[in-house]
């Protein structure tokens, strides 16, 4: 793969470059790039790697990918700072099980750019959560030197944990490699590792793993190769776009089931506005007919004709009506008003319900005698 060169027979995965695509640089280490290439290394075999850096950092959508990726591996990966690790090379290397730093390679912290306040805050604080989760110091300690742009030296950088080693042995091989960028020592140097790989063929892609994993023949061409994968997309292909389609039945049957839902809550109101309307009516019809039933009792002098007693018969007669109606029906007729004479006193007891209902009481036991 583009990005990985052996060293001492074990894998090593470069991003030499800035990270994600620039319009300035053009295209970097991308995401997409990273993990295919950990994957890889992940699905071929290998028990650890490790992840040269010498960046100056670039797009944090991109570099997230690349720390997840890190942090997510099934294998043991080592992260070492060769060069430079500045801004979001500076926290890539954070994923690594282990981390190495030259003893000449310095570290960048800093804020990101671009975009507005409440975005860079979110992204900010996600830095800020990488790095101090993987140092000694606290969160507020990592955003401060953030906000400064703070340069680390690598044993600084070790003393506040973000290294575990720092490596004194390296030294003229990384910094010829590191410093001859033309693109005539870039040439050179990638026709070295290629012509290495060639002559150890315990580095080759081992092609077996591969068609087993298709079910072809481990002698299988390049053209049976690219049909089983050719056949895993399509089966792909078709799962998605099942997918999809499940998807969709599912949206639509969301959009009923709203759809009814919304029908059920109209017709809960609707009913219960009629029940509403129809208990307004019934009270207001038993106002108006203990109203009326009232009005005709004081007509026939059944109680006193004035607004004051009125109104009380009325109130009773709308919380029972049926009951005051037979409990005035019982009262004598007498526009005039009812005296009670007391059997034993002379006395003569002033208009009220008691004394009539005495009244009525010793009339009828008069009668019964």
């Amino acid at each position: 793969m583009g990005m990985t060169i052996y060293r001492d027979n074990k894998p090593v995965i470069l991003i030499d470059k800035h990270i994600g695509e620039d319009p300035l640089y053009g295209k970097g280490i991308t995401e997409g790039d990273f993990v295919r290439e950990l994957n890889f290394l992940e699905n071929s075999g290998e028990k650890e790697c490790e992840v040269w850096v010498n960046s100056i950092g670039g797009s944090v959508i991109d570099a997230w990918g690349i720390y997840n990726a890190i942090v997510k591996s099934t294998i043991k990966v080592t992260t070492r700072n060769v060069g430079m690790a500045a801004s979001a090379a500076g926290w890539i290397i954070q994923g690594g099980k282990y981390r190495i730093c030259n003893y000449y390679a310095p570290t960048m912290m800093h804020n990101s750019s671009g975009g507005d306040d409440k975005a860079l805050n979110a992204i900010n604080e996600s830095i800020i959560s990488i790095l101090a989760s993987r140092c000694n110091k606290s969160e507020n300690w990592v955003k401060q030197r953030m906000a400064e742009e703070t340069w680390i030296s690598p044993d600084d950088a070790l003393s506040y944990g973000f290294y575990d080693e720092i490596d004194t042995e390296c030294g003229v091989e990384v910094k010829e490699r590191f410093d001859n960028k033309t693109p005539i020592a870039a040439y050179n140097k990638l026709k070295l590792v290629v012509n290495k790989l060639v002559e150890q063929p315990k580095k080759e892609i081992q092609m077996k793993k591969v068609t087993n994993k298709l079910g072809l023949l481990d002698n299988a061409n390049e053209e049976s190769i690219l049909a089983g994968i050719e056949a895993i997309e399509n089966k792909l292909t078709a799962k998605t776009k099942e997918a999809d389609g499940l998807k969709n039945d599912l949206d639509s049957a969301k959009e009923d089931l709203s759809k009814k839902e919304a029908e059920l809550t109209a017709l809960k109101k609707e009913k219960q506005d009629a029940e509403d309307a129809a208990k307004i009516a019934k009270e207001e019809a038993i106002k108006n007919q203990a109203k009326t039933m009232i009005e005709r009792f004081a007509k026939e002098g059944r109680i006193k004709n004035d607004k004051e007693t009125i109104d009380k018969w009325t109130n009773k007669a709308i919380a029972d009506l049926d009951g005051t109606k037979e409990l005035i029906e019982g009262l004598p007729i007498n526009k005039t008003g009812v005296k009670i004479i007391n059997q034993t006193d002379s006395e003569t007891k002033p208009y009220n319900m008691a004394a009539v209902m005495a009244e009525i009481t010793n009339k009828s036991k008069t009668n019964n005698k």
